[in-house]
């Protein structure tokens, strides 16, 4: 079943790029229409590419208010993790100190490269790919979060609770680091969307096992901080492109509400209009995790990833996040064996 349901997210992925691609020359079209390639899509485009992407058909009006209401949430856990009211400075701070080791833990987190290799060993890369150390990373900080230190851990085994959350931590900082290079040097997004999504798949669960799991204050901060800013940043990318907020509006959201700093939020809103893509997919993550929920609120004991998988693959509609999913297959998986 595993195997076929990777053969299936792959075509899907396929379809996936094939869509993006069509997206993507359009949107090119319009850069070379405005100096400095900035513009706005406008409210029908947005809706559109947000259905065409992410199977999302939420009026983008809409999004805005649940977005909202979500960084309320997650402002105010982030106050709580800290104990003191959030800003730029006690968020820059926290980054700086050494990550805590977790309980049991074998060693530090993997690099970019044994990151990509044991997830191609697992089936969660497909093929080889190419060594993310070929160039560069110049990740932002909420892009990559990539803690100070690097190499060595193995693959664990069983899929415990507890070994999970080990892999989890050791994998997670390697592959924010490997998925900000395909983003950036893939040279056809139809080549690239199964790698990058697949990666998203992997660094969503890390994300949330971790989260939930850790013991550590500072990682639930660094985490809700990363969640927060997410959150923010679909929701200026929503308001720049329909037309309800200016550059300078958008800054000042990220400011206030992500606690960047001012040369950070600047640069990020230029991103947010130049490629909007880039950030649309975190309503595409949650669209699918509410959706995940409900059916297991709805099968209680009786749910299985694996089956949800296969439901989310055919209805025809395939968000880009749902290549998400395949990672849960590993949790379906009897403890001890």
């Amino acid at each position: 079943m595993e195997a076929g349901l990777r053969r299936e997210l792959q075509d899907a992925a396929e379809r996936a790029g094939l869509a993006l691609e069509a997206w993507a020359v359009r949107l090119e079209k319009r850069k070379t229409e405005k100096p400095g390639g900035s513009f706005v899509l406008g409210e029908d485009t947005l809706a559109a590419l947000l259905r065409e992407r992410e199977g999302i058909y939420t009026p983008p009006s809409e999004l805005v208010q649940d977005l909202k209401s979500r960084e309320k949430a997650l402002s105010s856990r982030l106050a709580r993790l800290l104990g003191d009211e959030p800003s730029p400075k006690v968020l820059a701070t926290l980054t700086k100190k050494t990550l805590p080791p977790s309980q049991g833990e074998d060693g530090p987190p993997l690099s970019p490269s044994r990151a990509r290799e044991f997830c191609r060993k697992k089936g969660i890369l497909p093929g080889p790919l190419p060594s993310p150390r070929s160039r560069p990373l110049s990740s932002p900080l909420l892009e990559d979060l990539a803690f100070p230190f690097w190499p060595s851990a193995a693959p664990l085994s069983p899929p415990t609770a507890e070994n999970m959350l080990r892999l989890a931590r050791a994998t997670w900082p390697g592959l924010r680091a490997l998925q900000a290079w395909l983003e950036c040097n893939a040279s056809s997004l139809r080549r690239k969307a199964p790698s990058v999504l697949f990666c998203r798949g992997w660094l969503s669960y890390a994300e949330n096992l971790w989260a939930e799991k850790d013991p550590h204050p500072q990682v639930r901060a660094l985490l809700a901080w990363r969640r927060l800013a997410e959150c923010v940043q679909a929701r200026a990318a929503l308001e720049l492109h329909t037309g309800n907020a200016t550059l300078s509006q958008a800054a000042a959201l990220l400011r206030g509400k992500a606690y960047l700093s001012g040369k950070e939020a600047e640069k990020r809103v230029l991103q947010l209009a130049r490629t909007p893509l880039r950030y649309l997919g975190y309503l595409g993550l949650l669209s699918i995790g509410e959706l995940r929920r409900s059916c297991r609120a709805w099968e209680g004991k009786r749910f299985l990833a694996g089956a949800f998988n296969g439901k989310v693959l055919s209805c025809g509609a395939l968000p880009a996040s749902a290549m998400e999913a395949e990672i849960l297959l590993y949790c379906d998986t009897p403890k001890g064996k």
